[in-house]
């Protein structure tokens, strides 16, 4: 339904194919990126303030499970035409869900997860997130909706 579906599929889809690390376009590095790659976890992820997983900043070994439940429930949202927000179908919604299953499945397991959930403020002395780029004031962003981004109706009412 929107080319951010697509993107959010597309990112894990090939972080469980090839592993790596995703970073979103309006992130910039302003660290040593090997400080956090570095280590015993084999999943990198980031906790937003509210306490979701982003899906904005995230490295794993290819075929990692984490990314192949990822890819399967946002392939599955996707082709039932789920009609919940893009946030919550294919984003961060999806990915928290995700990482939830995961670690419940280790536990089940009786093994270590192998990851590891930092803080924006954690990773934040090597990375800026959400630089402001001009593609987010464009009617097609996906939150253009969002009190963020200023429409032409919002514009006029906020006028008055």
């Amino acid at each position: 339904r929107h080319p951010a579906e697509q993107s959010d599929f597309f990112r894990l889809a090939r972080l469980y194919a090839d592993g790596g690390l995703y970073v979103d376009a309006d992130d910039r590095r302003v660290g040593l990126i090997h400080k956090v790659l570095d280590g015993e976890s084999r999943v990198i992820l980031c906790s937003e303030p509210h306490r979701a997983i982003a899906n904005n900043f995230m490295a794993a070994p290819p075929r990692h499970p984490l990314f192949k439940l990822a890819a399967t429930l946002c392939k599955d949202a996707m082709l039932a035409r789920d009609n919940e927000n893009i946030w919550n179908k294919t984003g961060p919604g999806l990915i928290t869900r995700a990482t939830a299953r995961y670690l419940v499945a280790c536990e089940q397991e009786e093994r270590a997860a192998d990851l590891r959930i930092y803080t924006v403020q954690e990773l934040s002395r090597i990375a800026q997130f959400h630089v402001r780029i001009a593609y987010k004031d464009s009617p097609t962003y996906w939150k253009a909706s969002s009190p963020r981004t200023a429409s032409p109706r919002r514009a006029a009412v906020s006028k008055t």
